[in-house]
């Protein structure tokens, strides 16, 4: 299989083991993540602190961080994933906030906060 990845201006890429088939625009950044494939993360946008994330597409400034695992999901701009989040196949819409819940085959948001609870 043929993996390749693109990285932007100003890009950070640091301590994650797996990374494959990324495409990170100027002054986004992937760090100290577990493990991220077939993910495109426009400009300032972030995966942190040992989160999982496959087939994600982050726009302006949305996050994936402290211990979640993302799948085939859109996080619209400000959308934020974490901590301890898990979102499979779900649309988070802009402003949006997942922390410690689950959120399965959702369109969330705009401006929606979910603590602690699952969707």
């Amino acid at each position: 299989t043929l993996s390749w990845n693109s990285i932007g201006k100003g890009c950070v890429v640091r301590d994650t083991p797996t990374i494959q088939n990324v495409f990170l625009h100027d002054y986004s950044s992937i760090e100290a993540a577990t493990s991220v494939s077939n993910a495109t993360l426009y400009s300032h946008s972030s995966i942190q602190n040992a989160s999982t994330a496959s087939k994600v597409l982050l726009q302006w400034n949305s996050s994936i961080v402290d211990h979640s695992t993302v799948s085939e999901t859109l996080l619209m701009e400000h959308a934020h994933s974490g901590p301890n989040s898990i979102v499979v196949s779900s649309v988070l819409g802009p402003d949006v906030h997942v922390a410690a819940g689950e959120v399965h085959a959702s369109v969330i948001g705009p401006n929606t906060n979910a603590h602690h609870q699952s969707l």
